[in-house]
C-alpha cells in the first residue's frame, strides 16, 4: 500500500518520532549521552564508526588523553538508526 505525504509533513513526522524515541530511550539512560562502548552494543560497532567517520555524529569526551571517556548523543543515534531503516520515495 502506498501513501503520499509532503516533504514538510514527513520532516515533522520524523521530528516527532525522534522525540518519542528519545523519551523512550531516557528510560535506559539517566542522561542525554551514552558511552561509545554502550552505543557499540546497542547499534553495532560498524555503524557507529561509519556515522563518526562521515561526520553524522560527534564524540564528546570527559577527561583528557587515552583514559578520557567518550560519549555520543543518544537522541542523534536514534535518529541515525531510524533514518537508515526508513525508505522514502518521492514522486
Amino acid at each position: 500500500m502506498d501513501y503520499k505525504i509532503s516533504k514538510s509533513d514527513m520532516l515533522e513526522l520524523l521530528a516527532k518520532a525522534s522525540e518519542i524515541g528519545f523519551q523512550r530511550g531516557k528510560e535506559h539512560v539517566n542522561d542525554k549521552y551514552i558511552s561509545k562502548n554502550k552505543a557499540f552494543r546497542i547499534f553495532g560497532r560498524g555503524r557507529i564508526e561509519e556515522w563518526i567517520s562521515e561526520g553524522s555524529i560527534k564524540i564528546r569526551t570527559s577527561g583528557r588523553g587515552n583514559t578520557a571517556k567518550r560519549y555520543l548523543e543518544y537522541a542523534k543515534l536514534l535518529e541515525l538508526d531510524a533514518s537508515e531503516k526508513l525508505t522514502i520515495h518521492y514522486n
